[in-house]
């Protein structure tokens, strides 16, 4: 059995995720991915958001994937409205 993690570059964030991989374990499901959502180039550039190894560091899980913000998927969700995907 294995799980997957999706989490955020934010500190309250990553504290869940540490607290669910540590739940995960203790039921003994220990091999455990990371996906790092959200992930805004230009405010790591700006250190106004933790790297995605940062973030991997801080959770100590292997990284599956990184995801970045994507802005036509807030506008769409703050409309009510599905996104086409080409």
């Amino acid at each position: 059995t294995e799980a997957i993690i999706v989490t955020n570059p934010e500190i309250t964030a990553l504290r869940d995720a540490d607290r669910a991989a540590g739940v995960l374990e203790a039921t003994g499901i220990y091999k455990i991915s990371l996906i790092v959502n959200r992930v805004r180039v230009d405010m790591i550039k700006n250190n106004d958001m933790m790297s995605v190894r940062d973030v991997q560091e801080m959770v100590g899980l292997p990284l599956l994937a990184a995801i970045p913000e994507d802005r036509n998927v807030i506008i769409a969700t703050n409309r009510g409205q599905p996104i086409p995907v080409v």
